[in-house]
């Protein structure tokens, strides 16, 4: 009794055990809370199998609504690119009303949630990356940069102040995704939404006769 995985497995042996010091069935029903049929079924199930029959015993429960394959072969698939279902981004809330208007199954987001933990996804909050730009258009930029440098440095009549730009980046934080167990998501970012610039882009020249 007192080493029972669970309390029905504990409730049965201590009713076989308070009928064998005396206790007839109807006072053992009003004990235990069940129906007299129910003490009677404890009885013979302990007569046919002794304790064995009265351990609870780990049951199939319902059979999944998604299947294991319906899983990997549907669902994944458009978890991992968004854009095979028409989609920027998932959210498990969203996801999960995809899946049961497209597949028309009435699973809870409780369940679903737990079969995408069971596939060895789990929430990640990915980080932000720039977009990789066209490395020889940036180098041929860099190049005629320098070349308006070094000109504008050899010119007597220029002198140059600063060279440089600074601007405040508005850009909501990355929200988490659903992503396998162990991988380092990333998103990229153009660095130019909701953009504004406090001092001036660029390289600002002054006139030698006209400095003050």
């Amino acid at each position: 009794m007192h080493c029972s995985a669970c309390k029905r497995s504990s409730l049965r042996l201590r009713a076989i055990w308070v009928l064998g010091r005396g206790m007839n069935r109807e006072d053992v029903a009003l004990f235990c809370n069940v129906h007299e049929h129910t003490v009677l079924e404890w009885i013979n199930r302990f007569n046919d199998k002794g304790i064995d029959g009265l351990i609870e015993k780990k049951r199939s429960g319902a059979p999944r609504i998604l299947s294991t394959e319906q899983i990997q072969q549907q669902v994944i698939p458009i978890l991992n690119e968004p854009s095979k279902a028409g989609q920027h981004h998932w959210t498990a809330v969203k996801l999960h009303g995809y899946i049961s208007t497209e597949f028309g199954v009435e699973v809870s987001y409780p369940t679903f949630v737990r079969y995408l933990r069971k596939e060895g996804y789990c929430q990640r909050i990915p980080r932000r990356m720039p977009e990789p730009k066209d490395k020889d258009l940036w180098q041929q930029q860099r190049e005629n940069f320098a070349h308006k440098m070094s000109q504008w440095v050899y010119d007597n009549n220029i002198e140059l102040w600063f060279c440089d730009e600074s601007g405040v980046e508005g850009d909501p934080r990355p929200r988490k995704r659903w992503v396998v167990k162990g991988s380092k998501p990333k998103i990229p970012y153009a660095g130019k939404h909701l953009r504004r610039s406090v001092m001036l882009s660029g390289v600002c020249v002054i006139s030698q006769c006209n400095k003050r």
